[in-house]
């Protein structure tokens, strides 16, 4: 009997929760009703309405979305135009991050092209571009310098700094590239700014019709962030990078695409955020407090 009392009062409660929602429903205010559901009429809250019409949703802000904001950007970005890894082993790290992501290796710059100074592996999906770089173990000289010649790709590459940096942090992002409209105005006006150069405005050719404008700026720690236009650049990626064509019987053919589209943003961990943040707000933000 005692259940018999269980299932009549759940019954009960089920009934009045059901006729509870559908009153709301009819009273809520329109910007909550599904988009499929809003009432034709603009008295939204009689509850004598009845009648519904069917709309299809659409989505307006992405479209209607503006990167740039000149009353709060000190510069112009474009987006994330890539990031640069740096790794003791080069070929086993981007193959990983190829077959986990579905990403596909889409340019190189190693020994096989020219480059004696680092191998380094351009992975893509999309607008997502992620390099994995390796100093290559070249001698010593006396003075403990590298000996060799200069990155065809990265202006101011420092092997000694890299493998210091990669005994230090082991797999972990060296570089965040931005794309800009203008990177001696961005790199200027980081500078005036309160920011640490790196490396200056760079020009980096292919050929003489084919170039590259790369700049860094200190980010946090031992990252940096790298300022690119790279309009002019007929390459894939960089010069400096050989384009990588494909192969449909090899593993990169067969990782297979996860439809990942673009970087939403990155976060970066650091020992002291209160001397950070305030760093970067100064070079890049306006009226920050």
């Amino acid at each position: 009997m005692d259940n018999f009392y269980v299932v009549l009062y759940l019954f009960l409660a089920s009934v009045c929760c059901v006729q509870a929602w559908h009153q709301t429903k009819v009273a809520m205010p329109r910007r909550f009703l599904p988009s499929t559901q809003r009432l034709s009429s603009t008295k939204i809250n009689d509850i004598e309405i009845k009648e519904e019409k069917k709309i299809d949703m659409i989505f307006r802000g992405y479209d209607k979305f503006k990167r740039v904001n000149a009353m709060s950007d000190k510069f112009s970005s474009r987006k994330i135009h890539h990031v640069e890894f740096y790794t003791g082993e080069a070929t086993a790290s981007y193959m990983r991050f190829m077959i986990a992501l579905g990403m596909k290796l889409r340019g190189k710059s190693d020994y096989s092209t020219g480059n004696k100074v680092h191998a380094s592996y351009l992975l893509q999906s999309n607008d997502i571009r992620m390099v994995f770089t390796t100093p290559y173990p070249c001698a010593l000289d006396n003075t403990s310098e590298r000996v060799g010649d200069q990155s065809p790709c990265w202006p101011g590459f420092n092997s000694q700094f890299a493998e210091s940096f990669i005994g230090k942090h082991g797999l972990a992002v060296r570089a965040i590239g931005l794309e800009v409209d203008d990177v001696v105005l961005a790199y200027n006006t980081i500078i005036a700014n309160g920011g640490r150069p790196i490396l200056p405005p760079t020009r980096v050719n292919h050929t003489m019709c084919s170039f590259a404008d790369i700049a860094e700026i200190s980010l946090y720690g031992d990252v940096v962030m790298r300022l690119i236009n790279a309009d002019n650049c007929k390459q894939n990626f960089l010069p400096g990078f050989e384009d990588e064509v494909v192969k449909s019987n090899s593993i990169n053919a067969n990782s297979g695409m996860f439809k990942l589209e673009k970087f939403d943003h990155i976060v970066g961990n650091v020992d002291k955020l209160q001397n950070s943040v305030p760093y970067i707000k100064e070079f890049s933000v306006r009226n920050c407090s």
